[in-house]
């Protein structure tokens, strides 16, 4: 993928940035929004990303045009909604962060819920939690990333490991309401005589709702392997015409026919019937989509009534009814432990199944020692061989540390790329912070140079770089203030 424009637009007014290959978002002081810019990026494209103190996201609309396999995309945000545009022909209507999964399926064009669920945490670093990020963790906001799934949804053996991720979520899901339900015991009971009641209503609309998302998750089941079946069936046409295959002259004569895209026949109108029965879901999905906004907004707008009456009275009496409900703490704390047991149990399975998977940890392994070389800390990857893994953090000094993150997030980038033959984009944010000496960050920018010259590089800096052909868009003063942004000349 290769980011080719950004477009903001807010009541402050608009600004358009033009990306290249190798491209720096430069100023030459700190909290101008260089930061923000690369939020703005990736919040664009349907990622969660939490606003900024001084800009909200959901009041901006953001435009993001970029490119995969030679064609050309853009998406349109604002607020939860988001669409995605194939050649200017919108393909995805959707509300985030609810249908995130199908617009990342879209974007990336990637099938592994596994991969697209860990892919922001490969490609991005945010300032401060992005250069502590080594193999799990926060990516930004509430976003997490693990190299242990990000490599099972790379993993040609990851069936039974699939299914045991998705028996550890539904585990994870039971573990946090269970604490949730615990924290009511530090509700301070509300004063004697208050009696409040919650009258629940809407009974219909919430059964409804409950249809309606049963409905969407299997639309957008049928869409996945649709999409899935066409992009094989195009990948399918290429590789028999590539072939050169021949065929026998019907007619009996001796020269053969050479098979090629017209007289193929029957598969263009297989691959459009895919296409009919595609859009024809895909106007479902988006009515059903509809549907569901509209109870949500319904539902919304109750609570905000409701919310308009005295807050206290509320309060009191939200308090007073969960003080009817009869909970067996003691028994909710015996379960919370129990699932904490099979949870890690269960963790520590998936450990052992996965680590039979030699040939995706290896491949993962030789780029990080390839990197680590060049960087002067293999010494610390040597330790052990699954050094990948490693919970033994602490033990490695700030610069030191620094050089592993690049280590392994490039060592990443590596794998993704070569299951699934594309390059992908690396957006960094302040590479030059923390204790970094120049000596380290030129070793850094040789190995982009020389490992990724075909990967678009996005950085945001108060500092500049020998990276090749680098153009920088400069940022004076704010995002939304006249005349302050200008495309420098190449370095």
């Amino acid at each position: 993928m290769i980011f080719t424009k950004l477009i903001l637009k807010s009541k402050d007014g608009k600004r358009v940035l033009d990306f290249s290959l190798k491209t720096i978002i430069h100023s030459p002081k700190n909290s101008v929004g260089k930061s923000t810019l690369l939020r703005l990026l990736f919040w664009g494209l349907g990622y969660p990303i939490p606003s900024t103190y001084k800009l909200k996201f959901d009041r901006i609309t953001v435009e993001v045009y970029f490119e995969v396999g030679g064609q050309t995309f853009h998406t349109y945000r604002l607020g939860d909604k988001l669409e995605i545009f194939k050649d200017d022909k919108r393909i995805f209507e959707g509300i985030m962060p609810m249908d995130m999964s199908s617009a990342q399926s879209l974007i990336w064009n990637i099938d592994s819920p596994e991969v697209l669920e860990n892919l922001l945490g490969v490609i991005y670093m945010e300032q401060d939690k992005g250069w502590t990020l080594l193999n799990r963790g926060k990516v930004i906001g509430n976003i997490r990333f693990n190299v242990r799934d990000l490599l099972i949804g790379l993993s040609n053996s990851k069936d039974s490991l699939v299914a045991m991720l998705d028996k550890l979520k539904g585990l994870q899901k039971l573990l946090d309401n269970t604490k949730r339900i615990l924290d009511l015991q530090n509700i301070t009971p509300p004063a004697k005589g208050i009696t409040g009641n919650i009258e629940y209503k809407d009974e219909d609309d919430l059964i409804k709702l409950d249809n309606l998302n049963v409905e969407k998750a299997s639309l957008e089941n049928q869409i996945r392997k649709l999409r899935s079946l066409q992009r094989k069936a195009e990948g399918l046409k290429k590789y028999i015409l590539d072939l050169h295959l021949m065929v026998e002259n019907p007619d009996g004569s001796r020269e053969p026919i050479l098979v090629n895209e017209h007289n193929l026949l029957n598969f263009t109108d297989n691959v459009n019937l895919i296409s009919a029965q595609l859009a024809s879901l895909q106007a479902d999905l988006t009515d059903v989509k509809r549907k569901i906004a509209r109870i949500n907004d319904e539902l919304s707008n109750q609570v905000s009534n409701l919310l308009d009456s005295d807050e206290n009275e509320i309060i009191d009496a939200t308090i007073a009814t969960l003080g009817k409900i009869k909970i067996d703490f003691k028994t909710l704390a015996a379960r919370q432990a129990a699932l904490k047991k099979e949870i890690n149990k269960l963790n520590n399975d998936i450990n052992e199944k996965f680590n039979e998977n030699r040939e995706i940890i290896d491949e993962t392994t030789s780029w990080i020692h390839k990197f680590a070389k060049i960087l002067e800390v293999d010494d610390i990857t040597k330790k052990n061989n699954r050094y990948l893994f490693t919970h033994d953090i602490k033990a490695i000094s700030g610069t030191e540390y620094y050089k592993m993150v690049v280590c392994f997030k490039l060592a990443y980038i590596k794998v993704v790329e070569s299951h699934f033959d594309m390059k992908l984009p690396i957006v960094w944010d302040s590479p030059a912070g923390r204790e970094v000496n120049q000596i380290n960050l030129r070793r850094v920018i040789e190995i982009l140079n020389d490992f990724f010259p075909e990967n678009q590089v996005i950085f945001a800096s108060i500092n500049t770089y020998e990276l090749k052909n680098a153009r920088y868009i400069e940022i004076k003063n704010k995002i939304f203030e006249s005349n302050q942004l200008s495309l420098a000349l190449e370095k």
